[in-house]
């Protein structure tokens, strides 16, 4: 991996996140109750985490580290697709909408510049693989959390 593409893809990456993150959560929490706030800090922790450790195992230069973030920025690419067509389907703004559209031009940088690296099967097969996983974390995550807020309401 060049120090080109980690200065323009791979340091920004968990950036674009934590942007993308924040925009859900500063709209989806004006409408939960305490208890859900818990639960939803929680499940975005639990997700920043996850990518901030990919990708420093990247950073680290070991094995499986490249595919490992390709699923991982693939997923993150989905998650932005389905949010614009989410918005288009509702002729609305829903969460997520604006970071989105902002951080169109980077995905698709990010997928052009992986294209170049890695052939198109492989490709499909990290954004499958890295979506299913994404989803199987987020259901994971929102179990914690929702047996910590538990833990919090008997308290």
């Amino acid at each position: 991996m060049s120090a080109l593409s980690v200065l323009y893809l791979i340091l920004p990456f968990p950036i674009a996140f934590v942007v993308h993150e924040a925009e859900e959560i500063v709209y989806m929490r004006r409408r939960m109750s305490a208890v859900d706030k818990v639960a939803s800090g929680i499940v975005s922790l639990e997700k920043l985490l996850a990518v901030i450790l990919v990708t420093m195992y990247l950073l680290s230069d070991l094995p499986y580290a490249q595919e490992l973030w390709y699923a991982m920025f693939f997923a993150f690419a989905i998650s932005l697709f389905l949010c614009l067509a989410r918005g288009i389907m509702a002729r609305g703004y829903v969460p997520g909408l604006v970071s989105a559209v902002i951080l169109i031009p980077y995905i698709c940088m990010g997928i052009g510049s992986i294209s170049l690296a890695l052939p198109i099967w492989k490709m499909l097969l990290l954004a499958f693989g890295g979506y299913a996983l994404a989803v199987a974390n987020n259901g994971l995550a929102q179990k914690l959390g929702q047996a910590v807020s538990k833990a919090f309401r008997q308290d």
